[in-house]
């Protein structure tokens, strides 16, 4: 297996080393000052816990960091085709902090159950911003008192 993988190696090597001389040092400089992260996740800002500052609940500590782990690795793929502003995984993050855990994991099932193109068939403009995202506030769930 050695033998075979050798030659690769050395090629990839010869390569490598030739592709570095073929670049200016002002195209060097041009790639080292531009910034190439994505702008649209710029202003999202994770969080662990859902406000609790000092809980010692297993199951409170159990769901923040899986939605922890959630938005740091997987939000920034699976996001890019979301309806809506903010995400459904800060949208439950917030809804938990305002309504609790029973009532904030109900309403996030809500929104999961809305969360494709098609809850939005027939609904004006005006409900969407420029990117076409649905922008929801987590107060939609609040009892009007009577």
């Amino acid at each position: 297996m050695m033998k075979k993988s050798l030659p690769l190696f050395l090629f990839l090597l010869l390569f490598g080393v030739f592709c570095s001389f073929a670049q200016t040092k002002e195209d060097i400089s041009l790639l080292m000052e531009y910034n190439f992260e994505n702008q649209d996740f710029k202003s999202r800002e994770v969080t662990y816990g859902f406000g609790k500052k000092n809980s010692k609940s297993l199951v409170y500590h159990l769901l923040s960091s899986s939605m922890f782990v959630y938005q740091k690795c997987l939000t920034s793929i699976v996001s890019r085709s979301c309806a809506f502003v903010p995400s459904c995984s800060a949208y439950s993050q917030a809804l938990i902090k305002e309504y609790g855990l029973v009532k904030g994991v109900i309403c996030t099932t809500d929104r999961l159950m809305r969360c494709n193109r098609i809850a939005f068939a027939g609904k004006p403009p005006s409900y969407f911003t420029n990117k076409g995202k649905h922008v929801e506030d987590v107060y939609i769930y609040k009892q009007s008192k009577k």
